[in-house]
Parts: structure tokens; C-alpha cells; sequence
């Protein structure tokens, strides 16, 4: 007996609901076509890039640093929907943004957020809090459906390409070095109070995201020359590679390489 499979594919990309009308299949096309409904049509994945910019103030006049990182989310949600999880998969790209500050040193901003800050955002989530009304439209778009919300949203951005000042608290982490060639000197970075790390004078004044086509930025390992052996290792950045760390370890036991830099 033949069945008949109906299949719409929707011209944004995003996933289309199979119908089997009438169908009768044997065992082995029965499974066949199961698997390719829990694995073989997912929503396309979505990506775009972002630039984060900081200026600050100092002494000797106004520094910035930007990077160019690219987010991504993949969805498996499959021809039926809930029946896959809707699991998504995001990701990251690219380094975290440097402020070259000459003798004070460098600010970075890394790739993590700061869980001492209640609005700090990691890169690729700084979207969401530099687009809010984007991000509404694409929620009421969806009427819902979280899998529609997260492509819609992403599609604009990249249809629209944004750009916006951020407030400072929604920065994510931000550190600095005593001595750039030994990891264990890093320090946290308060965003509201840069002089108490670099000295009098110096002030975060303004962030900025913006989403661009730009390639992404490349080089951080210049300035941090064990960096990529740490990558290599699994270290952290007190040289543990254990994987165990106390909640009440130091904090350079929390952080690891893949803050600096990741997926390049």
C-alpha cells in the first residue's frame, strides 16, 4: 500500500509540519521516515555578528576597543515539532574586545558574563538587551513558540543590521592583568570605577553593539602569549586542568581560556 507524505517547507527557513494522510508503510520505511523526522529537518540555524565597542576616558585622552565575535543557535525541532525537544544548540566565535590604555595597561571584556553583576550579559546575548523592541516584535510574532522567537529575532538583526549604546552593567565580565605574560595576575574590573584598577582619571564612558558583516576580530593571543597553550591544555588560568574547582577557589581558578577567546 502507498502512503502519502505532505511536506511545506516555509520560505523563511524556519521548520514546516509533515502530514501523513492515509499512509500505510512497511517496518523498514516506517523507521526510515521516523528518523528523518526527529533528525533531518530542523529550523536552519541562525548566526549573525556583532561588535562590541568600549570607550573610555583617560588622562591622556579617549581609548576604545571593539570586537567582532559571531553567535549562533542551531534548533532541533524536527518536521513534528515537540517530539524532538526543541533542543538548541548556540555557540560562540571570536575574542574578547581589548582597550589598549598605554602604561596602565589593558581593559578586556570577555566573553562570559560577570555573575557578581545582576545585568551582565555574555557576548552574543548582549542582542537581546541592546534590542529590546526587536526582540518584542519577533516574541509577538512567534505567538509563542520559542523555536520562531529566536529565528525571527536573529533574522531582523541581520535584515536591519543595529546599532545601539548599551548601559555599562550590561557589560559582560570585565578583568585585567597585573603582568599580561602571567596569567595568574588577572584581577576583576568593577565597569563603575575603572580608576580603582587603572588608576585616577580613568572611566568607562560609553558601549556600544552593533550588528555588521565584518570578519571577525583576530590577534588576542599577542598580547596573551600563553593563551593558546592554555586552550590547548584545558587549563585554567591558575594552571589547573583538573576540570574541579572550589566555590570558594581564588578567582583565577574560575576562569578559563575559552573567556579570551573561543571556536577560532
Amino acid at each position: 500500500m502507498k502512503g502519502e507524505l505532505c511536506i511545506a517547507t516555509r520560505r523563511d527557513g524556519l521548520t514546516s509540519r509533515a502530514v501523513a494522510k492515509g499512509a500505510q508503510f512497511s517496518i523498514a520505511l516506517g523507521a526510515a521516515v521516523f528518523a528523518l523526522l526527529l533528525t533531518g529537518c530542523n529550523t536552519a540555524p541562525r548566526r549573525f555578528h556583532e561588535r562590541l565597542t568600549l570607550f573610555v576616558d583617560t588622562p591622556l585622552g579617549l581609548k576604545s576597543g571593539s570586537s567582532v565575535v559571531e553567535y549562533e543557535i542551531g534548533f532541533q525541532d524536527g518536521w513534528w515539532g515537540g517530539l524532538a525537544g526543541h533542543m538548541l544548540l548556540p555557540g560562540i566565535r571570536g575574542e574578547a574586545v581589548v582597550v589598549d590604555l598605554g602604561q596602565s595597561g589593558s581593559l578586556f571584556a570577555l566573553l562570559n558574563n560577570d555573575e557578581t553583576r545582576r545585568w551582565s550579559a555574555k557576548r552574543g546575548a548582549i542582542a537581546w538587551v541592546a534590542f529590546p523592541g526587536l526582540e518584542s516584535k519577533a516574541k509577538a510574532d512567534a505567538r509563542g513558540d520559542s523555536t520562531y522567537r529566536l529565528a525571527y529575532f536573529m533574522d531582523a538583526l541581520n535584515r536591519l543590521k543595529p546599532k545601539a549604546d548599551i548601559d555599562i552593567d550590561s557589560l559582560p565580565l570585565l578583568v585585567r592583568f597585573r603582568d599580561p605574560n602571567d596569567p595568574k595576575t588577572v584581577e576583576r574590573v568593577d565597569p563603575n570605577d575603572l580608576a580603582a584598577s587603572f588608576g585616577a582619571g580613568v572611566k568607562l564612558v560609553r558601549a556600544t553593539e552593533e550588528i555588521t558583516d565584518d570578519r571577525l576580530t583576530t590577534g588576542i593571543e599577542k598580547r596573551l602569549p600563553w593563551l593558546d597553550n592554555f586552550i590547548a591544555r584545558g587549563a585554567m588560568l591558575d594552571g589547573n586542568t583538573s576540570g574541579a574547582i572550589w566555590v570558594n577557589a581564588p578567582f583565577v581558578n574560575h576562569l578559563g581560556p575559552g573567556y579570551f577567546k573561543s571556536g577560532m
